[in-house]
């Protein structure tokens, strides 16, 4: 743009130098014609006194080196000429400034001479006699006053052409600078110039429009990586090649930092290439699910998005529900042969009398494995169903621990295992039903899986929360399966827990009453040495939230 203006300039500077060149050119010429005109009648002034005070004669010694004299008769013919014999001109008659002088006593006239071949400057002026004295002189035209006048010119001409220059190079500074100065973010209409307020007045308008589209892509961003952020399932956005282009936390964390897994990779290879695609890894002790789409407007293939679902408790749910089923199968299974067993050589008459007793010990031993099963399934399922039925009042754990203390004194004594009970009264507010059956499972176990001759602790003390502590001089649960022995049906050694008649749902069944009442279950257990385990239940307000 700079040049632009410059050159614009320039050339507007040469235009008017040469038109104003020309032009006083023109001025000079038509000038030095006029002075030329004035000196030439002065001239003709002279030469006509000469003739008519000396005839003819005046010509004897006549010289005339800047101008022509011709004299003329009356007729035309030529009396006498400066520079051609008179006889060799023709009749000047016609000629208009000789017309011009008879009539109105003097002519002038600007014409091309072919005797001279050039263009002639004529004065003629009429005598009393009726001649006419004629003189001429030769013309300057306007190329020879600028052929004359060059090279005054063009000194002239690089002068102004170098201030001319320097002029245009600040006018356009001047120009340039307030627009360069224009802040194009905020502008400010008073500071332009008038020619250039519309189309400040819409940059203005277009940075609002701008900043209004800006302004709502950030939102609209802040809002979209607030929604993923969020998200508990991974997200992965890819171009059309596959290169990934955005993801969420929970995506990292699902692929433990590396966003380069192959199978992620094929998720969204197969997800470009067909338009869907899913995929399942086992990564620890956990389980993902990756499901690819592919995203396209029309033809043409934007990229893809991926969705990774953490299945982990799905397929530990699903596994569990196996379990269970092989579990409560199998326990049932073996009382039931046992019983038809026995029943089928009862029918057949294939027992001797003095075995009916044990036999008939045996199937109660069994039937009774089967009823307790079956209790401690009922009870598992109206803790997972968390009915409402169950009374809610206020229970004391000590007497709660020593009424259960009571009831499994015999079978602790049959052992020579001691139970002591220490602490003092602490509320709580439950369903007596649930807590009892808690500590009930808590000393129980203490007791089937101790040492002959060892013993059982129960503590009840308040600790900020309620709190209840049942530890075991026991053979102890080995590291590895301390954080599954609350699972149903889990068991650390099965041919133990048979023989003691244990069913592997009691301490699922204090997991979950636990649950019921808001209270948490520590373990503590060592191996050959004892467990202790630790019922820390929320205080009564915390319980009444909860409720609601």
């Amino acid at each position: 743009m700079t040049r632009r203006i410059f050159r614009g300039i320039m050339r507007i500077e040469m235009l008017i130098f040469i038109f104003c060149t020309v032009f006083f050119t023109v001025l000079a010429v038509r000038g030095s014609q006029a002075k030329m005109m004035d000196k030439l009648k002065m001239d003709a002034y002279c030469v006509a006194q000469g003739i008519e005070t000396c005839g003819a004669s005046y010509f004897d010694d006549f010289q005339a080196e800047t101008f022509r004299v011709t004299w003329i008769h009356a007729d035309g013919s030529v009396l006498f000429d400066s520079m051609n014999p008179s006889t060799e001109l023709e009749n000047h008659a016609g000629r208009d400034e000789v017309q011009l002088a008879l009539i109105a006593g003097e002519g002038e006239a600007l014409r091309y001479s072919e005797t001279q071949d050039k263009k002639i400057i004529y004065y003629a002026k009429r005598l009393g006699d009726g001649s006419i004295v004629r003189v001429s002189v030769e013309n300057t035209s306007v190329w020879e006053a600028a052929q004359e006048l060059v090279w005054y010119v063009l000194p002239l001409f690089l002068l102004i052409t170098l201030m001319a220059a320097a002029l245009a190079s600040r006018i356009v500074r001047g120009i340039i600078r307030p627009i360069n100065e224009i802040n194009l973010d905020s502008p400010q209409i008073e500071n332009v110039y008038q020619e250039l307020r519309p189309l400040v007045e819409k940059i203005a308008r277009q940075n609002e429009q701008r900043n209004q589209q800006i302004e709502q892509f950030q939102r609209s961003r802040e809002e979209f990586r607030l929604i993923t952020e969020n998200m508990h399932e991974g997200m992965l956005i890819t171009d059309a090649t596959g290169r990934i282009l955005s993801y969420n936390t929970s995506a990292l964390e699902f692929l433990d930092g590396s966003l380069e897994g192959s199978w992620i990779g094929e998720a969204i290879s197969q997800a470009l290439a067909s338009g869907h695609a899913e995929q399942t890894l086992h990564i620890g002790e956990s389980y993902y699910s990756a499901i690819a789409n592919r995203v396209s407007a029309g033809a043409r293939v934007n990229g893809a998005i991926v969705i990774i679902l953490d299945i982990t408790e799905k397929q530990q749910r699903e596994m569990l529900r196996r379990e269970f089923t092989s579990n409560v199968s199998h326990e049932l299974k073996t009382p039931l042969t046992t019983i038809y067993g026995i029943s089928e050589l009862l029918a057949n008459g294939l027992v001797k009398p003095q075995d009916l007793v044990r036999f008939a010990q045996n199937i109660h031993d069994e039937s009774g494995r089967m009823i307790s099963l079956i209790e401690d399934l009922i009870k598992l399922s109206q803790l997972d169903e968390n009915p409402q039925p169950f009374e809610l009042m206020q229970i004391d754990l000590y007497q709660a621990a020593q009424a259960v203390a009571r009831r499994l004194t015999p079978a602790a004594q049959r052992r020579n295992i001691q139970i002591y009970i220490t602490g003092d009264s602490v509320f709580i507010v439950g369903a007596p039903a649930i807590v009892d059956e808690m500590i009930y499972n808590l000393v129980d176990n203490a007791i089937k899986y101790n040492k002959e001759g060892g013993s059982v602790t129960i503590c009840v003390y308040e600790d900020a929360v309620p709190t209840l502590v049942v530890e075991d001089t026991g053979i102890g649960i080995a590291k590895i399966h301390q954080n599954r022995v609350f699972e149903r049906f889990y068991r650390v050694d099965k041919s133990h827990s048979r023989k003691i008649g244990g069913t592997g749902l009691g301490l699922s069944i204090v997991k979950h009453a636990a649950a019921f009442h808001g209270a948490t279950v520590e373990l503590e257990s060592q191996e050959g040495v004892g467990t202790k385990i630790t019922l820390r239940f929320r205080c009564e307000k915390e319980m009444a939230e909860k409720r609601k």
